[in-house]
């Protein structure tokens, strides 16, 4: 499909089954606002796009779409980006082009790298994954990379691994709600110590979840439904409960089938559900 009208503001070939490649041209409609391709199955390619006035860019169940596409300049009206049910293997390094994007949505994406770029997007407040895999990029000096504003972490049924834990969680210092349930990781890492804004964390049905190492200063919700493996959940580590967890006031250990104690329930607690 090529394009010859350079006025268009609205271009949408949603669930268009039979379309195979957008044409290049595509990308350079500088006043494009929406640009719509969600459920056409077939799109093997889409072109990369220098479109300064774009606001929406949809590409869910895009089946055989392999990339997103090139972010040739700076693109900044667009602020979510949702992609579910298309399986793309990367997210180019230009990204980052897309200066004002407040979410990124992963569902159903299959594996997808990283890029060392988005960590550094300073509007970039949530970050969605769901049912796909993702890599962390490997050509970064972790140590050296500055943390993300990513505010809401949602990590849940991505495979997480206690490798992924451990390098890339301290990338996500800022994060005030973490969502991890459904996934492989045996610990918590001890960084989350370090996670001042951290409020919320989400551990429900990680079966191989034996040790929390870390308990965020400021914490105030944990829910750790069907952790089977873990056995003893130590709120007293670091020491001197009363400061570590004072803001904690709810606890959810339900279908903890094997929690033998909890130490150290800290004072402000104001539910704590452990059902069967």
């Amino acid at each position: 499909m090529s394009s010859g009208a350079p006025n268009l503001e609205e271009l949408s070939f949603g669930n268009c089954k039979n379309l195979i490649k957008i044409h290049e041209s595509v990308g350079f409609l500088n006043k494009l606002k929406m640009l719509n391709a969600d459920g056409c199955s077939r799109l093997g390619t889409f072109p990369s796009l220098k479109l300064s006035s774009l606001e929406k860019l949809k590409l869910s169940s895009c089946y055989r779409l392999k990339s997103f596409p090139e972010i040739l300049g700076k693109m900044e009206d667009i602020t979510m980006l949702d992609l579910l049910d298309t399986p793309i293997k990367e997210l180019p390094f230009t990204i980052h082009n897309l200066t004002q994007v407040e979410r990124v949505v992963l569902i159903s994406c299959g594996t997808v790298p990283l890029p060392s770029s988005i960590f550094v997007m300073p509007e970039l407040h949530e970050l969605i994954a769901g049912e796909c895999t993702l890599l962390l990029p490997k050509s970064v000096d972790f140590e050296a990379q500055s943390s993300s504003m990513v505010l809401n972490l949602g990590l849940s049924g991505c495979n997480v691994s206690d490798e992924f834990l451990r390098i890339g969680l301290p990338l996500f210092s800022n994060v005030k709600e973490l969502y991890l349930s459904q996934n492989k990781f045996t610990t918590l890492p001890a960084c989350v110590k370090e996670f001042y804004f951290l409020t919320k964390i989400h551990l429900d049905v990680c079966k191989n979840l034996k040790r929390i190492r870390g308990v965020p200063p400021n914490m105030e919700t944990l829910s750790a439904k069907w952790c089977t493996s873990l056995i003893v959940l130590d709120l007293k580590r670091p020491p001197k409960c009363v400061e570590v967890c004072r803001f904690l006031k709810t606890l959810i250990l339900d279908n903890f089938i094997n929690l033998e104690e909890v130490r150290g329930v800290p004072p402000n607690m104001r539910t704590l559900s452990a059902r069967n």
